[in-house]
């Protein structure tokens, strides 16, 4: 979510439910070797999911007040929500096939 202020968590859950997809955001720094590698897996993420999924990158520097009230304290950090609330939080950089399974099991949740 580009943008040059910082936005309160209230306005950042406000416009995650105006998507109306599950969203993944994924909150990372340019300065971070791991959020730069992986980058081009959830590129490769978005694509695979497109249109089930939406992959929002906030920038935790220029967003530092919205990472601290989301209690976002290590980077990278994938947030998962659906209708603007938090369902999942994964910390630190994994390997594609075990985000793709994630990714897959937020889409469509197993049934009991």
């Amino acid at each position: 979510m580009p943008g040059t202020q910082d936005v309160s968590a209230t306005t950042f859950l406000t416009k995650l439910r105006l998507v109306g997809l599950p969203v993944v955001a994924v909150f990372e720094a340019s300065w971070s070797t791991p959020c730069r590698e992986l980058r081009p897996v959830l590129e490769r993420l978005a694509r695979n999911f497109a249109n089930r999924v939406e992959f929002r990158a906030v920038d935790a520097v220029e967003y530092g007040r919205l990472a601290g009230e989301l209690k976002v304290w290590s980077l990278p950090t994938l947030l998962f929500f659906r209708g603007g609330r938090e369902a999942r939080r994964v910390e630190g950089k994994l390997p594609f096939e075990t985000l793709e399974a994630m990714v897959a099991d937020f889409v469509c949740p197993p049934r009991d």
